[in-house]
This record gives structure tokens, C-alpha cells and sequence, in this order.
């Protein structure tokens, strides 16, 4: 799966990669570990440093243990977190 990535200027910021498409299993940019992601939270985006991408296509693998979720992934500025539970009234 090619990640592709750029902005004006021609050059790469930091990026978070959204894994609500997947499941649970680990995922690689261009030869780097960026960590491992599970459906349940509390974190659905993997944080990836700018260094570790090119300005033009870069490479994305990722493995998903139940290998039932879709494969197309999206990129973001921000972090995607889980809703915290409200607590309920004592």
C-alpha cells in the first residue's frame, strides 16, 4: 500500500495515520516500526515523524490479526482518541 504524503513547498510535516479501519496488529512506513493498534482504543491514529517520510509516495504496510477490516487507511494532523465514558451520578 503506497501512503501518499506532501504539502505546498514540497516538503513533509509530521502526520498521524488513522487505524479505525483496522482491527488489531502492527503497522510500518518505510521500513519504521510506528507501533502497534487494537480497535478498542484508547488511541486510533499512530503518530509519524515527518523524517521517516518522503515527499512522494511512501511505503505503508501494516498487519491485521483478524485480516477483516478494509484496507484503506487516512492520514491526519491531529490525534484521534477514543470518548472517555462519562461516570455515572453518585
Amino acid at each position: 500500500m503506497l501512503l501518499p504524503h506532501g504539502h505546498a513547498g514540497g516538503g513533509t510535516s509530521d502526520i498521524y495515520i488513522d487505524t479505525r479501519a483496522l482491527h488489531k496488529g502492527e503497522l510500518w512506513v518505510n521500513g519504521h516500526a510506528l507501533g502497534r493498534f487494537w480497535s478498542v482504543g484508547p488511541q486510533f491514529a499512530l503518530y509519524t515523524p515527518a523524517p521517516w517520510l518522503l515527499s512522494g509516495s511512501n511505503d505503508l504496510v501494516f498487519f491485521d490479526l483478524k485480516g477483516d477490516r478494509q484496507e484503506a487507511l487516512k492520514t491526519g494532523l491531529e490525534p484521534i482518541y477514543a470518548m472517555p465514558v462519562a461516570s455515572e451520578a453518585r
